[in-house]
């Protein structure tokens, strides 16, 4: 399964996604330091990242690369 390939980490005050299928989510790593720098809550950049990675893991699942999600994607993943 690919989405196990996904994972987050801890990394100082930020939260990082890793993973074998991570490099085409470079922007949602990019998204959470920019929460952190924006002195975000931690548990709001946490929520923020574990719900980024159910949907890069659901993005995955159904073979849509981020750069082509619309909001007809993002639909279909709620």
């Amino acid at each position: 399964m690919a989405s196990a390939t996904l994972k987050l980490s801890k990394m100082e005050s930020s939260w990082v996604l890793e993973g074998a299928s991570a490099r085409p989510f470079s922007l949602i790593n990019e998204y959470l330091d920019y929460l952190v720098d924006r002195a975000y809550s931690p548990r709001t950049v946490e929520a923020y990242a574990f719900d980024l990675l159910s949907f890069a893991r659901w993005l995955l699942s159904e073979k849509v690369a981020l750069e082509n999600v619309t909001t007809d994607v993002v639909v279909r993943y709620l």
